[in-house]
């Protein structure tokens, strides 16, 4: 694998933002190759359906296809591993920015180096907390979460502990998206914040209705009916004059996730 000879020949000379964005850059380009591959097989299916006569067994791969760069999984995991190690000897050189990307891309490309190396990680990044912005809060807590990390449950509650109570204080500065990765992410992994933080989550989310999609706020909804928490009024009522009528804008898992949320606060009462 070329990236494999790369690193035999330049890893003493990486620094810890190189192998940072290096990480980052391979989650990037494996999402958009999946995503490519995605849509040429959505387009090939158009193509049978329109013109099924037409397409034979034999007919050529499309020419964007014939350019993805070539690896096996085992490659990939061979390289994420190397490089989980290397991030693991370069830990205290690594910006809270910088390991919470990491962190975020290890888990994007649903790929689990380990639960000593996400421990570690987690436990550095959470030494650091007052030095991470708001971006890097929410991935790390995301990353968390889409990484299912084996916590032992007083390091998780440690952990997660130290997290709310330094997003607590600066939730108004989060991103919709921000926002809503964040609350995604405590529902996955079933941590219900106390009333002051979600009140102020609320309040945040609602001063960001104008900007946030559709799927930030199927997110939201999920993942409040998941934890057992109601929106606030005012942030309800606002959604719901937003999108209401742009309602043919939302995805079909958008509006299952919504009407399931709905559904679920409606039983709870």
């Amino acid at each position: 694998m070329a990236l494999q000879q790369l690193l035999d020949q330049h890893e003493s000379a990486l620094t810890a933002r190189h192998i940072s964005a290096l990480i980052g850059r391979i989650a990037s380009l494996h999402a958009s190759k999946e995503g490519q591959i995605d849509g040429q097989r959505r387009h090939q299916q158009q193509q049978h359906q329109q013109q099924q006569q037409r397409l034979q067994q034999s007919s050529r791969q499309p020419e964007s296809q014939q350019h993805l760069p070539k690896y096996s999984q085992s490659d990939l995991h061979a390289l994420l591993l190397r490089l989980a190690c290397t991030v693991s000897q370069q830990l205290q050189e690594l910006t809270p920015r910088q390991l919470a990307y990491v962190m975020w891309a290890y888990a994007k490309l649903g790929y689990h180096p380990g639960d000593v190396h996400v421990q570690a990680w987690a436990e550095c990044f959470c030494q650091h907390l007052p030095e991470a912005d708001t971006i890097a809060l929410s991935q790390f807590v995301w990353a968390l979460a889409a990484s299912r990390h084996a916590a032992a449950p007083e390091q998780q509650q440690r952990l997660l502990g130290a997290f709310l109570a330094e997003a607590a204080g600066r939730l108004d500065s989060f991103s919709a998206q921000a926002l809503s990765n964040t609350l995604w992410a405590l529902a996955t992994l079933g941590v219900v914040p106390e009333k002051r933080f979600m009140a102020s989550f609320w309040e945040a989310a609602l001063k960001l209705q104008l900007v946030s999609t559709p799927q930030g706020d199927s997110n939201l909804l999920w993942a409040a009916a998941t934890l057992g928490i109601k929106p606030t009024g005012q942030w309800l009522r606002a959604m719901q004059r937003r999108w209401v009528p742009l309602m043919g804008s939302w995805s079909g898992h958008d509006v299952a996730n919504a009407m399931w949320a709905f559904a679920k606060m409606a039983v709870a009462g």
